[in-house]
């Protein structure tokens, strides 16, 4: 019986990156016929691997200083400097984006990476079950059982159940006792209720520079109007912090002071539709504003508070989304009160370890997840 030091479930990001460093007795195994289906289709086939700031700040978690210890173990120069290694072209974009020009190319490295140490791989291969003997654990897959010393969980989030996204990871996490923070769609859409439907199916397409606020979390960035609801940065950066029915307010105006504003609107003898158009695009304004095509000068203080409300404070409520089909991660995920901060390794179970998007780690837009899944990772290869 052969017993590998270390099997790893999952070819995507965090487990191409662990099977690099751990290198000889050590097998990676999925259920597609090649690695890093994921990988391939993010930062729209380009790869937005990293960020040139990355913070625990970045993430959201039910303990925000987790992932502090494996961030400080695996900076972005530590990625770039394998590209460079390899000689893979990247670039940095506007909010410090790390970015490749090809996905595949990274793909090719990080699985040449991994032959080159000596890992080996198993395509094709499903795991449906994980079983521990007093000496190593059994994998039970849809080929053969697998056994090996150590096991790294590394089949990512719920999102994309096309290429085969599973809850294997939070599956086998519950099977061995550990608690599992409830998975929610995250970095997705909001979808209108009927009233917000009928007052904006008409914007399809539009985009504008908005504020979101939902409790103490407030995000300014482009907001873009679809046929169901909102996207665009802001609103997807704003689910992350929501589970679905939070009451969200939207401030459409927000690098402006609209008291001021309004004070040089009510000096003209325009309306306040007719005053706006040099803020806003007419097509909103007119739905924005439908009622206040007054003369600015005449508005009563209630007028002038209600502008103020739908101008800036906006307020609805987004369906709760349960459809991870155009979620980019999954929020939640294995607690990180059952995992070390320093090796991504179960507290309870030894040998027993979970990377990348299945732990309650999530990054924001802009690669901090994909930083996530090198750090956590390279965290428990270094530890294994």
């Amino acid at each position: 019986m052969n017993i590998y030091k270390t099997v790893i479930i999952g070819a995507g990001a965090s487990g191409l990156m662990a099977g690099r460093l751990l290198g000889e007795n050590t097998l990676i195994i999925d259920h597609n016929p090649n690695a890093g289906k994921k990988l391939l289709i993010t930062g729209g086939g380009n790869c937005n691997f990293s960020n040139k700031s990355v913070s625990f700040k970045d993430y959201r978690s039910q303990n925000i200083h987790f992932c502090k210890s494996a961030l400080a173990g695996f900076k972005p120069s530590d990625f770039t400097a394998l590209l460079d290694k390899h000689r893979i072209a990247w670039e940095e974009r506007e909010k410090g984006e790390y970015f490749g020009f090809n996905a595949k190319d990274i793909v090719d490295m990080l699985t040449l990476e991994c032959k080159n140490t000596g890992a080996e791989f198993l395509f094709n291969i499903k795991a449906f079950d994980i079983e521990k003997t007093e000496n190593y654990f059994i994998i039970k897959t849809s080929s053969k059982d697998l056994h090996a010393k150590n096991v790294i969980i590394a089949t990512g989030g719920l999102p994309m159940p096309k290429i085969g996204a599973s809850s294997f990871a939070f599956d086998a996490a519950k099977k061995f006792g550990l608690n599992v923070v409830e998975p929610y769609p995250a970095l997705c859409p909001f979808l209108w209720r009927e009233k917000e439907l009928k007052k904006f199916g008409t914007l399809t397409g539009l985009s504008c520079k908005a504020a979101l606020t939902c409790g103490k979390v407030k995000i300014i960035d482009d907001l873009l109007f679809t046929h169901y609801g909102v996207s665009g940065p802001a609103a997807l950066q704003m689910s992350l912090w929501t589970q679905g029915e939070e009451e969200i307010k939207i401030n459409f105006l927000p690098l402006i002071n609209l008291k001021e504003l309004i004070t040089l609107a009510r000096q003209t003898n325009k309306t306040f539709l007719q005053f706006f158009q040099d803020y806003l695009p007419q097509r909103m304004l007119k739905t924005l504003l439908e009622g206040f095509d007054i003369q600015a000068a005449n508005a009563t203080k209630q007028t002038i508070s209600d502008l103020e409300n739908i101008l800036t404070s906006y307020t609805f409520v987004p369906q709760k989304n349960n459809s991870y089909l155009k979620a980019e991660i999954s929020g939640g995920g294995v607690d990180t009160k059952e995992l070390s901060s320093s090796s991504m390794q179960s507290v309870k179970i030894q040998g027993l370890y979970f990377t990348g998007e299945c732990i309650d780690v999530s990054g924001r837009l802009g690669g901090y997840n994909l930083h996530w899944a090198w750090a956590s990772a390279a965290a428990a290869a270094k530890n294994s």
